[in-house]
C-alpha cells in the first residue's frame, strides 16, 4: 500500500498511519522493509508506459493542429478497446 501511495496519491500517508490501519501488526521498520522487497523483486519496474505517454512526449514536436490531436487521441482510445493491437505492445 505504501508504494501505490507513493505513486499515485498527492499527500503520501505517513508509516505510522499504515501501521495503524494493519492494526499494529507491523512496526515502521517492518513496512519499510517490506516496502524494499517488494521493489527489488519488481527491480522498480512500477510503471508500464502507455501509448498515452508516449503522445504526450511526442506532441510538442509534431506540431499538430486540435482537430489533428483529438483524431489521435481518438485512436488511441480505440486501440484499446481492439485486441488485435495487443500485438503491438
Amino acid at each position: 500500500m505504501l508504494i501505490a501511495c507513493k505513486f499515485e496519491e498527492i499527500d503520501v500517508p505517513h508509516i505510522k498511519n499504515l501501521v495503524y490501519i494493519t492494526n499494529n501488526s507491523y512496526e515502521e521498520a517492518e513496512l519499510i522493509e517490506f516496502e524494499g522487497i517488494v521493489l527489488n523483486k519488481l527491480q522498480f519496474k512500477i510503471l508500464v508506459p502507455s501509448r498515452l505517454e508516449f503522445f504526450h512526449i511526442y506532441l510538442p514536436m509534431a506540431n499538430l493542429t486540435q482537430k489533428q490531436i483529438f483524431i489521435c487521441l481518438y485512436l488511441l482510445e480505440l486501440s484499446l478497446v481492439d485486441a488485435r493491437m495487443k500485438n503491438f505492445s
